[in-house]
Formats: structure tokens, C-alpha cells, sequence
């Protein structure tokens, strides 16, 4: 099981799951709070991130004469929450629980209802 992120971590690993492409450290670094963030803290907060195995290099961006490299998240955000989960001690006994207890936390249209039914059976078909 991979290791879970930090605070800071986890705010990047945020930022690459809304943005839905390779970025680079600078990419990063314009996007991010000025005040937060600079360099030497994106740059530690990467390689955190890369031994966790939490993101990946995706390739290599050049700008001007100088390469870098680009990243993308290695898990999406629904395993990250899954690696949340099982750390806080939920596993597959508690399924059935834990997507009770988020349909119960919403109001759902019928078509909502019927998309969230044959989601649940093509999981169930696949498992089986």
C-alpha cells in the first residue's frame, strides 16, 4: 500500500487531479499560492510525492534550452480515497456501509438513482 500524502502533498496532488495534464514543477509553482509556495517547496513536495509513488513522471517539456520534466498523478482521486479509507481501518466489509452512508447524504433524482443501481451492478458483475 502506498503511503499517504501530507498536507502539502496532498494540496498538489489537488492541483494535478483538477488539472488533467502533465505538469511541470514550473507549471506547478505558477499555479500555487505565491505566498505558500516556492521553488525549493515544490520541488521537495514533488519528490515526496514521487516516493510515495503518488505521481509519476509522465515525460519530458523543453523550454528554451532546458528540459523539464512533467508529472501526472500515478492513482486517481477515487484510489487515493480508497487508500484513505483502508488506512483509517474500512475495507471491503464496509462497502455496503460507507455507499449508504454517502447516497444518504444527498438529495438524488430518479435518474441519478438508476445511474448509481447499474453502476453498483457492474461492479457486482465484475467481482463475480
Amino acid at each position: 500500500m502506498n503511503e499517504l500524502a501530507n498536507k502539502r502533498e496532498k494540496e498538489l496532488l489537488d492541483m494535478l487531479w483538477k488539472a488533467d495534464k502533465a505538469m511541470t514543477s514550473m507549471d506547478m509553482l505558477n499555479y500555487l499560492d505565491e505566498d505558500n509556495w516556492n521553488k525549493l517547496s515544490v520541488f521537495r513536495t514533488v519528490n515526496g510525492l514521487l516516493s510515495k509513488e503518488l505521481i509519476k513522471v509522465d515525460g519530458l517539456e523543453q523550454n528554451k534550452t532546458q528540459y523539464a520534466r512533467t508529472y501526472l498523478p500515478a492513482v486517481t482521486k477515487e484510489e487515493y480515497a480508497a487508500m484513505t479509507l483502508e488506512n483509517d481501518g474500512f475495507g471491503l466489509s464496509s462497502i455496503d456501509r460507507l455507499a449508504q452512508a454517502l447516497y444518504k447524504r444527498g438529495k438524488h433524482s430518479k435518474k441519478e438513482k438508476e445511474e448509481l443501481v447499474n453502476r453498483l451492478q457492474s461492479i457486482i458483475d465484475e467481482i463475480r
